[in-house]
């Protein structure tokens, strides 16, 4: 499902209803659009992932004014600690997250698509060839990097082919990044003589210890900007697993 919560129009209780049928099994968490945050002249000064809007006619009402932005590059329902994302699962529900380029118009682009009237798709059923302007494009709507250039998917697979990649995400094999901030991420948790890692669960004992081990290898090489990242910080955050809650309920309830 692309970028959840730009205009409000998914409600919880629709989130649910579709993951719980089989139709969706995620979310872009983080969307494209992150050129949208370099600041003007060199970009459009907004807000990365292009979240700038307001309530509609056809958002859900319950959403608060927050939920119409990004923070850090993430959509609010994938950054929101105790947050819709983290009340799916708390109710043990299977759900994850993605980070896709969204490439419409690039970056820097010299390609540009000539004008046309606003019937113009409906009636030719596509738009026409782009046209070389020789110009590199910095401004809106040219707000994505190319895929992979600057958000990347990364995926758990054994093989690559289409069937064994989408296996992969639907069991939640996944980690995503921006701007090659490390340049892989282990995670394995263990409990009761078992082990689980992306995607994965354990069934413990009330009261046995459960030890998570997060290995992070730190960038070496230069990402699409030129330089090399430095990680500052990582954070674990766990919750409470509640089982399920009302269809609308963010965020999840705490046990008694």
């Amino acid at each position: 499902m692309n970028h959840p919560s730009r205009n409000g129009r998914v409600a919880p209780h629709e989130l649910r209803t579709m993951r719980d049928a089989g139709l969706v099994i995620g979310m872009e968490g983080a969307p494209g659009a992150q050129a949208d945050g370099f600041p003007k002249p060199n970009g459009n000064g907004g807000a990365r992932g292009g979240y700038v809007n307001n309530p509609g006619a056809d958002s859900w009402p319950g959403y608060p004014a927050e939920a119409y932005l990004t923070y850090g590059g993430f959509d609010w329902m994938t950054a929101k600690l105790g947050g819709v994302w983290d009340s799916l699962l708390a109710e043990g529900k299977g759900f994850w997250i993605t980070s896709n380029s969204d490439s419409h118009y690039n970056r820097g682009d010299v390609l540009t698509r000539p004008a046309v009237p606003g019937d113009y798709y409906d009636k030719v059923g596509k738009y026409p060839d782009p046209i070389h302007s020789g110009v590199p494009q910095p401004l809106a709507p040219y707000a994505d990097f190319h895929p992979g250039e600057f958000s990347r998917t990364y995926v758990g697979t054994t093989a690559r082919t289409h069937s064994a990649v989408a296996s992969a995400l639907r069991a939640g094999r996944i980690w995503v990044t921006h701007g090659g901030l490390v340049d892989n991420l282990e995670f394995a948790a263990y409990g009761d003589g078992q082990v689980a890692t992306y995607g994965e669960r354990i069934r413990v004992r009330r009261g046995s210890s459960v030890t998570v081990v997060i290995a992070a290898r730190l960038a070496y090489r230069p990402n699409g900007s030129g330089s090399i990242p430095k990680l500052r910080r990582l954070d674990l955050i766990q919750g409470h697993v509640t089982g399920t809650a009302s269809p609308d309920v963010f965020p999840p309830p705490r046990p008694s």
